[in-house]
């Protein structure tokens, strides 16, 4: 791999392919370099090995492509919310359409769909992007298992709230904790 030659463009300039693999990217000099404007290196450190392990549940077959996909999904949209408190739509219609090619809609992803159409229409105080990530989780999990995570989130996020600094929490990292706990939970049968 003397060099790929294939150049991407982002909003920090232009690099080469090669340098955003994990193993590269977090070189000390190349990783300053590439996020500079960012204050936050160790985010992207955890995101590059969530997607690794990721990607080693889908290789041993433990992670079905629902489960792979919504974890994919809300690692994405977890750094997004936590950077800027908004919610990319475009990347939820994304990995929704994927899913809802491959597997049925189910009905509770109608019902968050309309709550966040609702959230969207009036103040409820919780933004759109929380309700549509659930209607997301609804793929890979019952209602039942979407009222735990969303009890474990308001849990990480009350914890936050409390110990954190800021007023305004960004909600999806909270449910990305809670779907996990809830997973790590339904996969030991647990729950």
């Amino acid at each position: 791999m003397a060099g790929l030659h294939i150049y991407l463009t982002i909003e920090h300039g232009i690099f080469r392919a090669s340098v955003l693999l994990p193993m590269n990217s977090h070189t000390p000099f190349i990783f300053r370099e590439l996020f500079k404007s960012f204050h936050s290196y160790a985010i992207y450190l955890c995101a590059s090995l969530f997607s690794g392990l990721i990607y080693y549940g889908i290789i041993c077959d433990t992670l079905t492509l629902p489960i792979s996909l919504t974890l994919g999904a809300s690692l994405i949209l977890s750094v997004y919310d936590f950077k800027s408190h908004q919610f990319p739509v475009f990347l939820w219609l994304f990995f929704t359409i994927i899913l809802a090619i491959f597997y049925p809609v189910p009905v509770t992803f109608w019902a968050w769909f309309i709550l966040a159409i609702l959230a969207e229409i009036f103040p409820l105080k919780i933004g759109a992007g929380d309700f549509l990530y659930l209607a997301l989780v609804s793929f890979s999990m019952s209602f039942i298992q979407s009222v735990w995570l969303i009890q474990f989130a308001s849990l990480f996020g009350i914890m936050g709230f409390i110990f954190g600094k800021e007023k305004e929490i960004a909600f999806v990292p909270y449910l990305t904790t809670g779907y996990l706990m809830t997973l790590l939970l339904v996969q030991n049968h647990l729950l």
